[in-house]
């Protein structure tokens, strides 16, 4: 059986993709309804979420 390594490289993108966009939709369920309208909570959720995707 061979590995193709191109496949490889797109299921784990794939799969790190996944999981950022799943933090992300942890983050914002733990905050409360009622404290979506205080704009810095929403501002630090999506300040978090790029920050653990980006290539850095």
């Amino acid at each position: 059986m061979t590995v193709n390594l191109l496949d490889v490289a797109k299921a784990s993108i794939a799969n790190q993709f996944t999981a950022g966009w799943n933090m992300l939709r942890m983050a914002i369920d733990l905050v409360h309804e009622k404290k979506w309208h205080y704009s810095y909570i929403s501002y630090h959720i999506i300040e978090t979420a790029q920050f653990y995707m980006c290539s850095n």
